[in-house]
């Protein structure tokens, strides 16, 4: 095989293998809000201690679904479009068809709601009072869905083995003492 494209493929490896790298790592993080949030399942917002306990859960629940969606996501200015496409493929490979729509309907809910403000799905009503208008706003910390956070803790863990396994898989194509830079 030419020497040029041994580089190449050498190349690819040292880039596949740093996104799936910050991939695991935004999983890794996400894992540990799910385990967190799993912890404020049995509370009971009938009294004070519990409500600010249901905030901090909604809180968690946020923090879950954006740092879950970060590998599947393109960052701005991501100088590897490509390879983030290809790691998106590659995690999602193991899911069921269950898990996929919940993918993807996590994503939505990022999007739309948690790292910005959809007009559409964020927007009040407002309507005319004799006390003046008056916004309806959504609820901001909505019913947290402890069951959702089980089966994205398990998703994450399935694909934390699939990464496990393609950074073994990469890491044999690159020489020892070899330093990956971004």
């Amino acid at each position: 095989m030419p020497e040029h494209t041994e580089d190449r493929r050498r190349l690819d490896a040292e880039k596949n293998l740093r996104r799936l790298v910050i991939a695991e790592s935004d999983l890794f993080q996400a894992y540990r809000f799910a385990d967190l949030l799993l912890e404020y399942e049995d509370g009971d917002a009938s009294n004070e201690q519990d409500r600010a306990a249901k905030d901090l859960a909604t809180a968690l629940d946020i923090a879950l679904v954006v740092a879950y969606c970060r590998p599947f996501l393109n960052s701005q200015g991501g100088q590897h479009a490509n390879t983030a496409l290809k790691i998106r493929k590659h995690l999602r490979r193991t899911f069921s068809d269950r898990e996929s729509k919940l993918h993807d309907s996590i994503v939505e809910q990022r999007s739309k709601e948690f790292a910005h403000s959809d007009a559409d799905s964020y927007s009040p009503s407002i309507s005319k009072t004799p006390f003046g208008l008056m916004p309806i706003m959504r609820d901001p910390f909505p019913y947290v869905d402890f069951e959702r956070a089980r089966v994205m803790k398990n998703m994450i863990a399935k694909i934390m083995r699939s990464i496990g396994d393609e950074n073994k898989r990469l890491s044999s194509e690159i020489p020892m003492g070899t330093t990956i830079h971004t």
